[in-house]
């Protein structure tokens, strides 16, 4: 039932069901480095993502820049 659910997912969203979960947190991510005090570390977290490391790794992939110079580039004045 599974595979059958990820293939439709899949045909329909031209994205496996990962990948979108994935740029759905990344966007989240995203939203939190913009708009928070939180850590990436504490982002990471909140997020469930596995580890710091392959949080960056996602980040960047994603978003073409590490997380910390997202934030920097894209946070709001204080």
């Amino acid at each position: 039932l599974f595979f059958y659910l990820s293939h439709i997912f899949k045909e329909k969203m031209d994205v496996t069901m990962k990948d979108y979960l994935m740029q759905k947190k990344i966007m989240t991510a995203a939203e939190l480095l913009q708009n928070s005090n939180m850590s990436i570390s504490e982002i990471a977290e909140q997020l469930h993502l596995s580890s710091l490391h392959s949080f960056g790794t996602a980040f960047k992939r994603y978003m073409g820049d590490n997380a910390s110079d997202y934030r920097k580039k894209n946070s709001e004045p204080s």
